[in-house]
């Protein structure tokens, strides 16, 4: 069984949000989302790699690679009518995933719509604790590196969560601190291990990897694109996704070592650079190759993504329908594309056709005004409410947080360098040297590894 999940790994960083909880929102409960990081994306990359092989010989020089938006107009088709947006996003963060003309392109659709929904509502605190509760017990039947039968394998992977603890300890730390930090790593599921690894093999994220150990990771594309919906929500329950997480578990018994030995040395490179290419034929190849040759026709595969696609098309009718601005839908690329459920196929029957739209100028934009959206901006929360609706009275097609605020701002455009308006602090964090990084671990190490436990393409 355990090749069979291992193989989804990559396909997941393109179909769910769980990457982007912002875990600075989360409580000592929220240790629970950690679930072992057992959607860690890591040891996909053992079979993903064999797979996208095959892609990379299909991308080269001669092919395009137009850096373009994974980035559609809903049109509704009786009328003809652009009611929306739909981007397919990579739960990484903005400036890693998207060259500057994609982000712009991007930004001027949030400024051309009102409300802007995502597969869960993750500027919602209480979604993000509610996430964190409902896999809080996985990671005590996840598998650990002391589960690892063969001895030198086990050592490799002690002597690489060493190097973490070495680099969590921070510059000058003594060697009992260390050790500290090395018995918890060692506590956590061998997922949680993995995605270390594979984004410590990446060096396209080594600028963030340091905040990512200490709980402060940057703001994900998904996030930056929810802190500026007027308002924000989400069109997936939390408990499908735990669902998801759950069935992700992976128990000791089920360890592949020659699996775990190629992971040793897996990257996130391959999916990011292909994804920020920006060509969707190519990219949709990819996908459906794994899909295919796979988990096609599994019961968890029919879950993880045409389930979830139905879930989500008729979540973006319901609130197409009472929208009389443009909304904007982000959700992980894959959905919009890939298989016979796509969203792209799905929507069609909703009477809504997918646009591609490869560039998407300022001079396109309405640039809708917060007075337009009937919204304005809550400073405290970070996000845009609904004029005139509090926290106790507010409702709409999904979930969100929406809430009555004083006071009003103009719809940012955050520069991709930048956090997204709702977490200040999460891209300027940095470790503290000696004792004082001992503790800041110590506090955040739990927490903190829920992050790993992601889902970045689906």
């Amino acid at each position: 069984m355990f090749p069979l999940k291992s193989t989804l790994l990559s396909f997941l960083l393109t179909t769910s949000p769980a990457e982007g909880v912002n875990v600075k929102q989360l409580t000592d409960q929220s240790s629970g989302h950690m679930i072992g990081g057992m959607m860690d994306i890591s040891l996909i990359q053992a079979s993903h790699r064999r797979k996208v092989q095959a892609v990379d010989e299909i991308q080269t020089d001669a092919s395009p690679c137009p850096g373009n938006p994974f980035l559609w107009k809903i049109i509704e088709d009786e009328s003809g009518k652009h009611v929306g947006f739909g981007v397919g996003t990579l739960h990484f963060p903005s400036d890693l995933a998207l060259t500057d003309d994609a982000y712009g392109s991007i930004i001027h659709a949030v400024e051309d719509s009102c409300g802007i929904y995502g597969e869960l509502d993750l500027m919602d605190g209480m979604v993000a604790q509610e996430l964190a509760g409902c896999v809080g017990d996985l990671n005590v039947e996840a598998a650990k590196i002391a589960d690892i039968q063969d001895e030198d394998l086990r050592l490799s992977y002690e002597n690489v969560s060493r190097e973490f603890a070495v680099l969590a300890a921070g510059a000058g730390a003594d060697a009992e601190s260390i050790d500290i930090i090395h018995q918890q790593l060692l506590q956590l599921s061998l997922y949680s291990i993995l995605s270390f690894i594979t984004f410590s093999n990446t060096p396209e994220y080594e600028e963030y990897f340091l905040q990512k150990l200490f709980g402060m990771p940057p703001s994900s594309l998904d996030q930056t694109l929810l802190s500026l919906g007027r308002p924000n929500g989400g069109v997936e329950e939390v408990s499908t996704q735990c669902e998801i997480l759950a069935a992700l578990i992976l128990p000791p018994e089920e360890l592949n070592e020659a699996e775990l030995r190629l992971a040793l040395n897996q990257t996130f490179s391959g999916i990011l650079n292909m994804y920020k290419c920006g060509d969707i034929d190519t990219f949709t190849i990819a996908q459906e190759m794994n899909f295919e040759q796979s988990m096609a026709g599994s019961e968890f595969m029919i879950s993880l993504l045409d389930t979830r696609n139905e879930q989500m098309a008729a979540g973006i009718d319901e609130i197409l329908k009472v929208s009389d601005d443009r909304v904007l839908f982000a959700f992980g690329a894959s959905h919009w594309t890939v298989g016979e459920k796509s969203l792209d196929v799905l929507l069609k029957g909703y009477g809504y056709s997918l646009e591609y739209v490869p560039n998407y100028a300022k001079d396109d934009a309405e640039d809708l005004s917060n007075e337009e959206c009937e919204v304005v901006f809550n400073s405290i929360d970070g996000v845009f409410d609904l004029i005139g609706v509090s926290n106790s009275t507010a409702s709409t097609p999904v979930v969100s947080g929406d809430s009555e605020s004083p006071s009003a701002s103009p719809v940012s455009s955050p520069s991709k360098s930048t956090a997204s308006p709702i977490s200040s602090s999460d891209n300027t964090a940095s470790p503290v040297s000696g004792g004082s990084s001992l503790n800041v671990f110590k506090a955040s190490i739990t927490p903190m590894l829920c992050a790993f436990g992601s889902m970045h393409l689906y």
